[in-house]
């Protein structure tokens, strides 16, 4: 019975939030190519790197955690949605 409850709850919530949960935003292919970057060299470049634009500045700790997860899962995509996935479950617990 609870389990019953449990379920349609998640159900109800995930109906009401559903249209929140995609974007039609860039943004992922900037951090992409951050992610990419860092598991191909391991390492940012010094100073600006026109290819990464605004990206340079940003701060890459989960960047290199994705890429370090993308050595294992062999997708740097991959590595990105499942470390934003354990990052919303974190936060949920």
């Amino acid at each position: 019975m609870k389990a019953g409850i449990w379920i349609l709850a998640i159900g109800c919530l995930l109906g009401m939030f559903v249209d929140s949960m995609w974007t039609t935003s860039t943004d992922l292919a900037q951090h992409y190519s951050l992610v990419a970057r860092l598991a191909e060299h391991w390492s940012l470049p010094p100073g600006y790197d026109r290819t990464l634009g605004e990206m340079s500045y940003y701060p890459s700790g989960s960047h290199a955690l994705a890429a370090v997860l993308s050595a294992f899962l062999h997708s740097d995509l991959l590595s990105m949605q499942v470390l934003s996935l354990l990052s919303v479950f974190a936060i949920w617990a």
